[in-house]
């Protein structure tokens, strides 16, 4: 059984009511599993009575935590800064995203504290003051950052490990309603978080993880919701996009590939632009509005080739070969719960509620990073 040691009964009781918070379980609820009075259960919270050792077992239980998670390092609610231009501007369904963002943020800290592990991120370029030439702006940013994560001007594969791996930025996927590619937020504790919609394909994921990204490099405070109709009214809205598709598609890359292209079969035609796309991991609309943005097509090339509906064909054939997500539910999540149960500091259960899955869902996450030997183990010396 777990030892309180030191533990006051204050500190104790705090714990609890934060858990029970968290949990969403009222005082008269938590006070009927342990059979005593709501009075009771105020005492315990305050510290004036001290909780007895299975009173703790039961009442952990009930939050769908763990004694080793609550008396771990202390673990904060987050309260991640989202912010919306207006009531009237917020999409159906954001609030209950962002929500889930902030659960998922602190199940992921309790994890990493839990288990003794820091993230020890490559610290992000300094922020840009975005007035005067916005495009300009963006790609020397993009550059930039490109560089300090070492990785040039070539094509990036997988984001999600590029921001989780290099700049500490933690990302979950799930389904979010449809309206919605993905919510963002910023904690002095986690750092910046992001939720991606686990329906939208691959590479749209991806342009809504570094878009967001280019709205910290812009507000490091910054927070909002990344929709299908979102009108980009703000220089930070409009840095952001840039950003984005500067990161994704580095203009000396595509240049280069392009006039290869051209050079070699002495026009470009839609498949070239399906070609592009692919290797640099991006939707065809986004490769064409780059080369539009770039002056290597003309404006309006994308419009026009989906008005003549012969491109639509193609389109949907290398949407659908992109359709795969990087992670249902996002590599570190993964790597950190399967660490807990492995170990033994969490149950399955108790995984399960706080990362908002059931069991089924738990073993798959972990299978899909791990395969089946996610329990297997090598003999290693430490130090």
């Amino acid at each position: 059984m777990y030892q309180l040691g030191p533990a006051t009964g204050i500190a104790i009781g705090d714990r609890l009511r934060k858990a029970r918070q968290a949990a969403g379980v009222t005082q008269a609820q938590a006070a009927s599993t342990l059979a005593v009075s709501r009075p009771t259960l105020i005492a315990i919270e305050k510290g004036t009575r001290r909780a007895k050792l299975d009173e703790i077992e039961s009442l952990v239980n009930c939050y769908g935590t763990s004694v080793n998670l609550l008396f771990a390092h202390e673990v904060p609610q987050l309260d991640l800064n989202v912010k919306f231009r207006s009531s009237a501007e917020q999409p159906a369904g954001a609030a209950r995203a962002v929500a889930l963002l902030n659960k998922l943020g602190s199940a992921m800290v309790a994890l990493e504290r839990l288990l003794g592990v820091a993230l020890r991120p490559t610290p992000l370029p300094e922020p840009v003051v975005v007035v005067g030439p916005i495009q300009q702006q963006a790609e020397d940013a993009a550059l930039i950052a490109r560089q300090i994560v070492g990785i040039g001007v070539t094509p990036v594969a997988d984001v999600f490990s590029l921001l989780e791996g290099e700049l500490g930025f933690r990302i979950f996927v799930r389904k979010v309603p449809s309206q919605l590619s993905g919510v963002f937020g910023y904690d002095s504790a986690a750092g910046p978080c992001i939720l991606v919609n686990a329906d939208r394909p691959r590479v749209r994921q991806s342009l809504t993880a570094v878009r967001a990204l280019g709205h910290f490099l812009a507000n490091r405070d910054s927070g909002g919701v990344v929709g299908d109709d979102q009108h980009e009214s703000t220089d930070e809205e409009r840095f952001a996009r840039a950003f984005s598709y500067a990161f994704l598609m580095p203009a000396p890359s595509v240049r280069r590939r392009f006039l290869e292209l051209v050079e070699s079969n002495r026009v470009f035609a839609p498949r070239h632009l399906v070609y592009m796309a692919r290797c640099f991991h991006v939707s065809a609309e986004a490769m064409c509005r780059r080369l539009e943005k770039l002056e290597l097509l003309p404006d309006g090339s994308f419009d026009s080739l989906m008005e003549r509906g012969g491109f639509k064909t193609s389109l949907i054939a290398a949407q659908q070969a992109d359709h795969g997500m990087h992670n249902p539910h996002g590599i570190r999540l993964a790597q950190l719960a399967a660490s807990a149960l492995n170990r033994g500091l969490l149950s399955e259960g108790q995984v399960s509620r706080m990362l908002d899955l059931d069991r089924v869902e738990v073993r798959r996450m972990i299978e899909d990073v791990f395969g089946n030997a996610a329990e297997d183990s090598i003999d290693i010396r430490l130090g």
